[in-house]
């Protein structure tokens, strides 16, 4: 198998930051893995260490404004809905003192050939719980083309 053929059959992971307003989400800034990620066909593990630093300095810089919102992966090869792990994910993240982020969204790109993307949040049913996830939207792909200048904001509706 070559480099690029591994490369397409691995996991990809991206942090989100930016800001809820209204109804949406929106995405200002992308946080990659770093450099001790490890991705592999059924998982992945950031380099937690680069995130978090990442992911500060970026607050920082947005005047303490942007903050993460949620993250996007891949399902190469896999279908276009969340896994027991994704959902155990977003139920940890909006739970978590430190996200500070009661209603995470992820974005799932799923597909081999033909890719599909979609967009899911986390929500409390009542005050007490129990947490579950809907499908929020499917995505318009050409938001994330490498042909979209940097300072393109990508808006996702908000969980309500």
């Amino acid at each position: 198998r070559n480099s690029r053929e591994s490369k397409s059959r691995s996991r990809f992971f991206r942090s989100l930051l930016g800001y809820f307003t209204g109804n949406e989400a929106v995405v200002t800034d992308i946080v990659g893995p770093g450099p001790s990620a490890i991705h592999r066909t059924a998982s992945f593990v950031p380099d937690y260490e680069f995130q978090e630093s990442s992911i500060a300095t970026a607050y920082e810089k947005s005047g303490r404004l942007h903050v993460y919102v949620g993250d996007w992966h891949t399902h190469p090869a896999g279908a276009l809905r969340l896994s027991r792990k994704d959902r155990s994910t977003l139920a940890r993240v909006a739970t978590s003192r430190e996200a500070r982020l009661a209603t995470p969204i992820m974005i799932l790109l799923a597909g081999s050939i033909r890719w599909e993307l979609a967009a899911w949040c986390c929500y409390w049913k009542s005050q007490f719980g129990p947490i579950r996830t809907k499908k929020i939207s499917t995505i318009d792909m050409r938001r994330y083309s490498s042909d979209i200048p940097e300072s393109t904001e990508a808006k996702i509706p908000k969980c309500t």
